[in-house]
């Protein structure tokens, strides 16, 4: 399938609220299921990920029910039915890191899979840490499938790297209380995407986790188990960032009603960016954008606690006057697809100047031609793309549906924007 982008004809100015956090959403769904007692998690995404994340708690023995409320998750404290199981989770990192921690509290023995991009990302370095606190695991060339044969973790001292994704971290942390004895984490190498890890110690704090850090090097999980409670989760500031782009790319003025400024989310700092680019931004009753005549480019910037922007920015740098050179971002290699690559071969498709560094890559703005977008599958891909192409006009997106991970509603969403 092909969707065609309608251009603006003209700068709009418009509200529009977007879906929960799909970071927050599988955080809390897999710490209710833990927890003692029901939850009411409302306002969570419905999406591929967290779908995937909820079908795989039900196999596990967990009753999730949908209401008009939400979700109510009758936790299990930490005693799980199990069984020999198969959990498929497509291409849902989160869903699979995260599951792959929490089956080895489960009896019998559990794969943890997913799709064939899926089986090409790593998660090497969380099965060794699961290893050191007493699992008894194995993956497929340091990558999915995993099979966990344990139901219990010893707890004590473990290592884990922090240099190719914090969702090891994450899924270490969440975990953590139910093992036999405090669990004591020590991050090797710098710690990529550390407002997650932020994420992560919310939610748990939230579920009566005890969790103590020190410079996001070294942690300790106390014993105490969560508790189940009514989990409102917030709205998403990388979906948020989408409608933020629009405005700055066609001059518009875009009011998100639903965000706000105390969020720990990351990608609330993709706003001063955008700022420094000539967009004014205001915060509110949610926050406005309002996009300037010229975008200027960004310079050089390190998007190492955002990466989930990386696209978003690149788009609009490719309307920009000058250079952007996007920076800390070398693990978008390993994400949906090679997120470097893919972005570059695509600025480069529609006539815009661009090309990969090490860990990240750089854009010159330009005067992009029609083109059809191939999205490899990646939601973010074609979500950026399509965004520009409201200011460019003849931009065709591959394969539309690949959004339904993460924000279903975002074209009939955009498609309202322009009416």
């Amino acid at each position: 399938m092909i969707l065609t982008v309608p251009r603006l004809p003209a700068p709009i100015r418009k509200t529009i609220r977007v879906p929960g956090s799909k970071s927050l959403t599988n955080r809390a769904l897999l710490i209710a299921s833990l927890a003692a007692g029901d939850s009411t998690i409302s306002g969570g995404l419905a999406s591929d990920d967290t779908y995937y994340m909820i079908r795989n708690l039900r196999l596990l023995g967990v009753p999730i029910r949908e209401e008009e409320t939400g979700w109510i998750v009758s936790g299990q404290d930490g005693h799980f039915r199990g069984g020999d199981l198969e959990l498929y989770a497509g291409n849902a990192g989160t869903t699979v890191r995260f599951l792959t921690a929490l089956t080895c509290l489960v009896p019998h023995t559990q794969i943890i899979t997913g799709d064939q991009r899926m089986q090409q990302r790593p998660i090497q370095d969380l099965v060794d840490a699961l290893r050191m606190l007493g699992a008894s695991m194995e993956s497929r060339n340091g990558c999915p499938p995993v099979t966990v044969r344990s139901s219990r973790l010893q707890g004590g001292k473990v290592r884990v790297r922090g240099t190719i994704s914090s969702q090891f971290l994450s899924a270490l942390l969440m975990i953590a209380p139910y093992a036999e004895q405090e669990v004591f984490i020590e991050v090797e190498g710098d710690l990529v995407s550390q407002p997650y890890v932020d994420l992560t110690l919310g939610v748990m704090e939230a579920f009566g986790g005890e969790v103590w850090q020190e410079d996001y090097h070294t942690f300790r999980v106390g014993n105490r188990h969560y508790t189940g409670r009514p989990y409102p989760v917030e709205a998403d500031l990388t979906s948020a960032g989408y409608w933020f782009a629009l405005a700055a790319l066609t001059g518009s003025e875009i009011r998100v009603a639903n965000v706000h400024p105390q969020s720990r989310q990351a990608d609330k700092a993709l706003l001063p960016i955008l700022q420094a680019m000539g967009c004014r931004v205001t915060w509110g009753d949610g926050v406005t954008v309002r996009g300037p005549e010229r975008l200027r480019g960004a310079g050089e910037v390190d998007l190492g606690k955002l990466p989930d922007s990386v696209m978003t920015l690149a788009v609009v740098a490719a309307l920009a006057e000058g250079e952007t050179r996007i920076r800390g971002v070398a693990n978008l290699r390993v994400k949906e697809s090679d997120r470097l690559r893919a972005t570059v071969t695509e600025l480069r498709r529609i006539g815009i100047e661009a090309g990969e560094l090490e860990d990240g890559l750089w854009v010159r703005g330009g005067k992009p031609h029609p083109a059809v977008i191939q999205t490899y599958n990646d939601h973010r891909i074609a979500m950026s793309f399509a965004i520009l192409g409201t200011a460019v006009g003849g931009i065709s997106i591959c394969d539309p549906q690949c959004v339904n991970k993460s924000y279903p509603t975002f074209f009939r969403e955009l498609e309202k924007l322009g009416t």
